[in-house]
């Protein structure tokens, strides 16, 4: 019976749902290999494989680039399963081999392709120590052995490829390879694990000079996976000195700021507040917000980061998007509130008194105002959110007078509020919050328009009649 692609391809899918539920070693080995030979005729053309053109078989394989997804969908469930770590080093050298070519070739279609990509970002994550050192060594730097096998000079040519493989795609045409290759170095960089071989590799390519003007890329979603490469490079200290080096930090946090600020869509700004959170976690620059003003007068670094961080949240408050004003609050209150690994608070008398301190900052930046405004937003999830917020901050209230709890109620809470850079002040008004009822009365709201989601629909209609930003917004 004649095979053709489609009837293959079948065949395959069908492979991957019922062969390796209780596949031995042998087998799994048996099947990587096969994969890496399909991957190899679907990314040929029947000119540059006359010969073997002629078998009927492998006829149907030969530049069928549908099966390239297929091949790479099997081996996203072997890796998923963990059956690569099993595997010899040939073989997954070999998959290195066959994923390369794949990438190399450029009649791959884009969604074969960005498969390919996004399954080479996984599959280095799992290669031994060994063999990463060879995918990512400075293969300019190497001289082949005379005794070499063939397969491993293959191996070797087929390295040498990567670095200008990747910045090829970086700067393809189509915005889904784009996107794929910045997740993919996004992945390298976040997973470095004490790799020196892989980290003199991101050294020596620098990839964020050849990705910093896809930050002005037509597509969002590139725009995005920029901003959260350049934010992971930033968070390793020896790839942030050398893209220091090459980029002075007032110009990358002043393009960073300069994306959160007038982008026009919301997938950007919500990496940039991504990468502002990541960094908060960072404990020598939280550290640094604690210490004296003499000490923070010595380190110019950590505070221009701060003075980013605080125009971000500042701003992020401001903003249409539902989830950048919610990571807004997250990043408040990542500031503001020192949990212990169980989620309750050390009060320890050293932890009390670092935690005293971010408060006076918060105060100062306006953070609380922020938070309690936010109280009475538009969006329900960014009201509980800043809700659960103050709820935690019940060590503001220690040796402040008691008084009655008399606001109940998120519009009297932000009417009533003066905002105050005092702590004393902060602490008082904060007292007067009866934050049971404050939550009932959400509760009891958000049940309202679950039961009724008409009501809904009819107060986004009216408020979109109002004005012309309100129905862009509303749209």
């Amino acid at each position: 019976m004649h095979t053709t692609p489609s009837t293959l391809a079948c065949r395959v899918s069908r492979y991957n749902r019922e062969t390796f539920g209780d596949s031995e070693k042998y087998l799994v080995q048996c099947w990587v290999l096969f994969l890496c030979e399909i991957l190899e005729c679907a990314s040929k053309s029947k000119e540059e494989m006359p010969a073997l053109s002629k078998n009927t078989f492998i006829d149907c394989l030969i530049g069928h680039k549908y099966l390239i997804r297929k091949c790479i969908a099997i081996k996203k469930v072997v890796l998923k399963n963990g059956w690569f770590q099993e595997l010899s080093t040939d073989v997954l050298a070999k998959v290195i081999i066959s994923l390369v070519r794949v990438l190399d070739d450029s009649a791959t279609e884009t969604q074969a392709l960005s498969s390919c990509i996004q399954f080479f970002g996984s599959y280095i994550n799992v290669l031994n120590k060994e063999l990463s050192q060879a995918v990512f060594a400075d293969n300019d730097a190497l001289n082949p052995q005379s005794d070499s096998s063939s397969f491993a000079k293959e191996f070797q040519l087929t390295c040498s490829k990567l670095p200008l493989l990747l910045e090829k795609l970086l700067l393809d045409s189509r915005w889904e390879i784009q996107d794929s290759v910045l997740d993919l170095l996004s992945n390298m960089v976040g997973n470095l694990r004490g790799s020196s071989t892989m980290e003199n590799f991101m050294v020596r390519e620098k990839f964020w000079l050849k990705s910093w003007r896809l930050l002005d890329a037509d597509e969002s979603y590139v725009r995005s996976a920029t901003v959260r490469f350049i934010g992971l490079v930033h968070e390793n200290l020896t790839l942030r000195k050398i893209l220091l080096s090459d980029q002075s930090l007032e110009t990358v946090l002043s393009k960073l700021l300069g994306v959160f600020l007038n982008d026009d869509e919301a997938f950007p700004k919500r990496s940039v507040i991504d990468v502002v959170f990541r960094w908060i976690g960072d404990e020598e620059l939280i550290r640094f917000l604690t210490e004296n003003e003499i000490d923070r007068e010595r380190d110019t670094y950590k505070d221009q980061i701060w003075d980013f961080i605080f125009e971000v949240l500042r701003k992020a408050h401001e903003n249409f998007d539902w989830e950048v004003k919610m990571k807004g609050v997250h990043c408040w209150a990542k500031i503001l509130i020192l949990e212990c690994e169980d989620g309750s608070l050390d009060n320890d008398e050293e932890m009390t008194d670092r935690r005293s301190k971010r408060l006076e900052i918060v105060c100062r930046e306006k953070g609380f105002s922020i938070l309690i405004n936010s109280l009475d937003d538009c969006d329900r999830m960014v009201c509980e959110c800043a809700l659960t917020t103050l709820q935690k901050v019940t060590w503001v209230k220690k040796g402040t007078t008691r008084v009655q709890k008399d606001l109940a109620s998120a519009q009297d809470i932000v009417a009533t509020y003066v905002d105050t850079t005092s702590v004393h002040e902060l602490s008082r008004f904060l007292n007067c919050i009866d934050f049971e009822l404050l939550s009932n009365s959400m509760k009891s709201t958000i049940n309202e328009v679950f039961a009724n989601p008409a009501s809904l629909l009819t107060d986004i209609i009216a408020a979109a009649e109002t004005s012309d930003d309100n129905l862009l917004d509303c749209y």
